[in-house]
């Protein structure tokens, strides 16, 4: 994810994130889809306690996701805009707080 990150920051840097958004998003999707179930295979076999967080906190991640897929496939032109920050924020929030938590 942080690879995903600094590539849609490189292209907006150069201007042209318009040209790696669909194909960005589409890898995004499939990667947090896999990772997402993994996570959450490992933390139902450990009977970990944040599973119902995290399932919903995936859910709510990959509907944002469809819903910049969506902007894109019709035409809107800041979902780069739109999508640094929130992919930013999930890092921080989600990802180095709560994931840290259990390594896989």
């Amino acid at each position: 994810m942080v690879d995903m990150i600094g590539q849609l920051h490189q292209a907006m840097s150069q201007g042209k994130s318009k040209d790696l958004l669909n194909p960005l998003i589409n890898e995004l999707a499939n990667y947090t889809v896999s990772h997402f179930s993994a996570e959450e295979k490992y933390l139902s076999e450990k009977n970990h306690p944040d599973l119902a967080v995290q399932k919903t906190q995936h859910q709510v991640f990959l509907g944002k996701i469809n819903e910049f897929k969506a902007n894109v496939q019709n035409g809107q032109t800041a979902v780069a805009i739109q999508l640094l920050p929130f992919l930013n924020q999930w890092f921080l929030g989600h990802i180095m707080k709560m994931d840290m938590n259990y390594k896989l």
